[in-house]
C-alpha cells in the first residue's frame, strides 16, 4: 500500500524491518517538502549523483530516466525514485535560478 498523494510506502502489519519502509518515506518527504531541482534539461541521469539530488528529466529521456519525462527524479538509497507531480507542486531550479509550478496537462512545469 502507498499513501494517496505522495505514494509513500506504508508500514504493513507484521512487516519485517519496518525501518526500511519508514526511512524510504522520510527520504522522499525530505526531497519533496522543499523541492530543489538541480537541472531540468538533462535527458540522461548524471554519472555520480549525490544522495537526495533531484532532477526533472527532459523530453526523450533515456537510461534509468526513460519514460519519466516531467516527473521528479530523486536519487535515494543508490537508485532513482520517481514521483509524478500533482497540479500545484512547486520547485526551485538551481541551474536556472527560477521557481516552477506544475500545471499538468500539456503545460507541465511552468514558471511560477
Amino acid at each position: 500500500m502507498a499513501t494517496p498523494n505522495l505514494q509513500l510506502p506504508e508500514w504493513q502489519q507484521s512487516q519485517l524491518q519496518p525501518h526500511v519502509t519508514v526511512n524510504t518515506a522520510l527520504r522522499i518527504i525530505d526531497c519533496l517538502a522543499q523541492l530543489i531541482i538541480i537541472d531540468r534539461d538533462l535527458t540522461t541521469p548524471p554519472g555520480s549523483p549525490n544522495e537526495g539530488d533531484c532532477y526533472i528529466p527532459a523530453a526523450t529521456a533515456t537510461g534509468d530516466w526513460e519514460g519519466h519525462e516531467d516527473d521528479v527524479a530523486m536519487y535515494i538509497g543508490g537508485a532513482w525514485v520517481f514521483r509524478t507531480p500533482l497540479i500545484g507542486w512547486k520547485a526551485y531550479v538551481v541551474d536556472e535560478g527560477i521557481d516552477l509550478r506544475f500545471e499538468g496537462g500539456s503545460t507541465g512545469w511552468d514558471a511560477a
